[in-house]
């Protein structure tokens, strides 16, 4: 599985995608309530519920592989082009498929 972790952990995109998952599934399965938020020790003891539970550590690293994962190339990898990125192109960037250039519009 190659990916262009070098790109992608630049990306505050890619933080955001994954930090959804992640605090969704702690939220819910650690049985955090909104006065949970009002002591670090209820935070705590609720945090701890989360990582003593088998099932929540595996939905949150499924869900941080379906988020990494490109469905628009076969398998588990980024795309050549993907893994030759130096920096995240821009949507007004256009790629000359014949000479693999970056070229703007």
């Amino acid at each position: 599985m190659k990916i262009n972790w070098k790109i992608r952990l630049k990306s505050g995109t890619t933080w955001f995608v994954a930090a959804i998952p992640i605090l969704t599934i702690i939220w819910s399965t650690g049985g955090f309530q909104a006065s949970d938020l009002d002591s670090w020790q209820a935070l705590g003891n609720s945090f701890m519920t989360f990582i003593k539970s088998p099932a929540s550590i595996v939905a949150v690293l499924s869900a941080l592989f379906a988020t990494y994962i490109d469905p628009t190339t076969k398998g588990l990898s980024d795309s050549s082009q993907a893994l030759n990125y130096e920096k995240q192109r821009l949507d007004t960037e256009k790629l000359d498929q014949k000479n693999q250039a970056r070229k703007v519009k």
